[in-house]
Order: structure tokens, then sequence, then C-alpha cells
């Protein structure tokens, strides 16, 4: 056997050691990005939503409530109201990395507020 014969098989060994530890680490970093994007995802969903919750308890103490800017979060929020029934509500918020817009419905039956079409809007 000749000298170095030993060393090329180990060095084989090792580029494919080499080889699925990188695909590992892709595969893992991957992984943290899209579970990074769902949580961005429900995060702003939420923010948008407790939005919408802040413009139904604000027309519910004051029916004349038009709307406001406001901070939740990471996000900055924008809610309008219209003056007409029934009140059409759309909040937008935007986190700087994406904007989530909802809109809904609210009317009075007999002294109690009624949200109907609450849904997500492009």
């Amino acid at each position: 056997m000749k000298k170095g014969q030993a060393l090329i098989p180990l060095l084989i060994i090792i580029v494919i050691i080499l080889g699925l530890g990188t695909t590992a680490i892709e595969l893992a970093i991957g992984r943290m990005i899209i579970s990074r994007f769902s949580f961005d995802e429900i995060k702003s969903f939420y923010t948008v939503e407790t939005a919408m919750e802040n413009a139904f308890l604000k027309i519910l103490r004051n029916p004349a409530y038009l709307g406001e800017d406001l901070q939740i979060n990471d996000a900055s929020c924008t809610i309008e109201v219209s003056v007409t029934l029934p009140k059409v509500v759309n909040a937008t918020c935007d986190n700087g990395r994406q904007v989530r817009k909802m809109e809904a419905e609210a009317s009075f039956v007999d002294g109690v507020m009624v949200v109907e079409n609450i849904r997500e809007i492009e």
C-alpha cells in the first residue's frame, strides 16, 4: 500500500459529512424563516382584529365615534367609521413588514350592537 492511499477515502467521507451538515443547516434556517413568517402573519391578523374590537368598544361608548390613529404593539393602525347606519368600520394596521385591513358593519337592533360581515380586505 502506498503512502496516502488511506487519506483519499477519509477525505471523501469528510466531504460527504460536510455536505450533509450544510444541508441540515440550510433546512433548519428555512424552517426558522417559515416559522417567523407564520408568526408575523398571525400577529398582524390579531393586531388588526384588536383595532376592530377597539372601534366596536368606542362605538358602544360614543355612537358619534368616527375613528382614530393608534399604536398597537409595533403596528400603526388607522380606524375609520362611517357616519351612516349601518356603521362601516375599516381598520388598517401596518407593522413595517405587512399591511392588514379588515372591514365590518355595525348596527343597533333594540339597543344592542350587532356586528356583521367581518372580513379581511386586500
